[in-house]
């Protein structure tokens, strides 16, 4: 069927086919190749200045370190306090006026268990997997630092994220089987057994707030002399939702006892244990040889003793001291 083109139809289509013809005919080409290079000079130029302008008017990167963390959290004023995410406080917990219940946390804070653990987790890791670290048996810096306080699964699962997790999960299991051998001659820390007796005798509520799995905080509590104090009583980190250095044990310990974090204090000896106690908003002292440098960063006002002889603690507490040893 013929077709009649139109004026206004045919206009278009003959200026399209005129200018088609003319690109590719030599003078068209000539006209459009320098056009091309200079918008594709300018586009690209373009670019490079967007780059420039956002290196220099956007904030700088920072790597997501722990000194980082800290100062960040000083800077946005909050006396320097460690935040966390459900039940955290933004400031340091001050000590109540009446103390009504004390949270314990228990390697290194009723014992001095953690050079035990230390071993332990050299040798395990050693055995286990000898290329580990080069061959080299981990510092105790690094232990103190970062893993004492921290619970097996995390330590395993930072340290080995290779694994299977049925594997992490032997290797934290062999590393307590060491412990447990080798601390059956454990003894409470100096004058901890007459602290007890006196905070009980003033009807303080007690609970046992500890990372430890359940079977080796019974093997230490039993080794102790502990058992009828804290095992009817205990929290297990292990198996909060999250395990220190989060406060969810220590927030469960809260709920358990019935009474309010203002009312309430912990005692902790590592840099973990004390973040989890501060961020559910406890009052937090600091136990155990080098405690006060230890835990400067991180414990606020709280008191730092070596062990339970020192006086301070019954004042803080409003405990009379008691002849019971």
């Amino acid at each position: 069927m013929h077709r009649t083109c139109t004026a206004h139809a045919w206009r278009p289509a003959c200026a399209f086919s005129a200018t088609s013809t003319w690109m590719h005919s030599a003078a068209g080409r000539a006209w459009l190749n320098p056009c091309r290079t200079a918008l594709f000079v300018s586009v690209f130029a373009l670019a490079a200045l967007c780059d420039i302008a956002s290196a220099f008017f956007s904030p700088p990167v920072r790597l997501l370190t722990t000194t980082n963390i800290m100062s960040s959290s000083s800077s946005s004023g909050n006396s320097g306090a460690v935040s966390a995410e459900s039940g955290a406080t933004n400031q340091f917990p001050s000590l109540p006026a009446t103390v009504k219940g004390i949270l314990f946390d228990m390697d290194g804070t009723l014992t001095d268990s953690d050079t035990l653990h230390f071993e332990a987790y050299r040798e395990t890791f050693l055995k286990v997997t000898p290329s580990f670290n080069g061959g080299e048996r981990i510092s105790r810096e690094y232990y103190d630092d970062w893993m004492s306080g921290n619970s097996n699964p995390a330590i395993v699962e930072k340290l080995f994220p290779e694994m299977l997790a049925e594997d992490q999960t032997a290797l934290w299991k062999a590393k307590e089987e060491v412990y447990r051998k080798i601390s059956t001659t454990m003894t409470p820390l100096p004058g901890l057994l007459k602290f007890l007796d006196c905070c009980q005798s003033e009807g303080l509520a007690m609970i046992l707030v500890t990372n430890a799995p359940r079977l080796d905080a019974v093997h230490t509590l039993n080794i102790l002399g502990l058992s009828d104090r804290f095992e009817e009583t205990m929290v297990i980190g292990y198996e909060c939702a999250r395990a220190k250095p989060h406060p969810d044990p220590y927030l469960e310990g809260l709920s358990r006892l019935g009474l309010p974090a203002d009312a309430c204090v912990a005692f902790e000896d590592s840099v973990n244990g004390v973040s989890s106690a501060v961020s559910a908003g406890l009052y937090t002292f600091g136990v155990g040889e080098g405690s006060q440098e230890r835990l400067k960063g991180v414990i606020g006002g709280g008191i730092c003793v070596s062990d339970y002889l020192d006086s301070r603690l019954y004042a803080a507490l409003g405990v009379a001291p008691r002849d019971t040893e």
